[in-house]
């Protein structure tokens, strides 16, 4: 990893400091320097104190937990994302592990700074609460597809998120396979045979591009979703 120090134009089209009061901004910023991590960086394990607030800048990072001596995907980190801000601000020990995806920038943010401003600072701890609420918001939504979906609907369901928040017409898995399985809560194994069944219905996986060949007809094998998918706009949840 290699850190530098933080300027204003590093941090355009972060969510949090959209509209911040530029004293607040310049304040903050005095605690923060920029990461940038190679693709498989360990960012926290479970068990740590949080020592800085995380905000992705550019890539993606996997949150995810252990249990019987494996791995299992929690959440995927998009660009703007602020990780775990409730360890942060409460000073609670990580219950999740982040790892780098690919190359990534972030911005580190000293916590005991944050924690110290958010005291005072109603408009920070209100951003910090919404980044709190989104991430709560999006955990029912994969407990809503724990229960009320099959693992190759999970999947599906997940692919066409993942197409969907796209801009190109062939989109390519932003995990490798094993972490895709994880996140899913499949082995490995069956991702694979699982692959063979979206196929039949109209997605594809070639490599690590995703092939919608038929939405009407993969959207019905997913069946309807467990949640409203235009509720919250203001949270910037995602639903990954």
């Amino acid at each position: 990893m290699s850190a530098t120090a933080v300027d204003e134009s590093m941090i355009e089209g972060l969510p949090v400091f959209a509209g911040m009061d530029q004293a607040d901004v310049e304040r903050l910023l005095k605690f923060a320097t920029l990461e940038r991590c190679p693709a498989g960086t360990l960012l926290f394990s479970e068990g740590e104190l949080p020592t800085s607030l995380h905000l992705l800048v550019s890539g993606r990072v996997e949150i995810s937990a252990s249990c019987s001596g494996r791995e299992w995907g929690v959440m995927l980190m998009n660009p703007g994302d602020i990780f775990m801000p409730a360890a942060v601000l409460f000073e609670e020990p990580y219950n999740t592990s982040a790892r780098t995806l690919g190359p990534c920038r972030l911005l580190l943010l000293d916590a005991a700074e944050i924690r110290a401003e958010a005291k005072h600072n109603p408009d920070l701890a209100m951003r910090l609460g919404r980044a709190m609420a989104g991430q709560f918001r999006m955990a029912v939504r994969q407990l809503a597809d724990l229960k009320s979906r099959t693992a190759a609907q999970r999947l599906a369901a997940f692919l066409l998120r993942i197409a969907d928040d796209s801009d190109v017409a062939m989109p390519e898995l932003p995990m490798r396979k094993r972490n895709l399985a994880a996140r899913i809560g499949m082995t490995p194994e069956t991702l694979s045979r699982t692959f063979q069944i979206l196929a039949d219905n109209g997605l594809l996986v070639r490599g690590k591009q995703i092939i919608v060949k038929d939405r009407a007809r993969i959207e019905r094998f997913c069946g309807p979703g467990p949640y409203r998918p235009d509720t919250e706009d203001l949270l910037q949840v995602k639903a990954f």
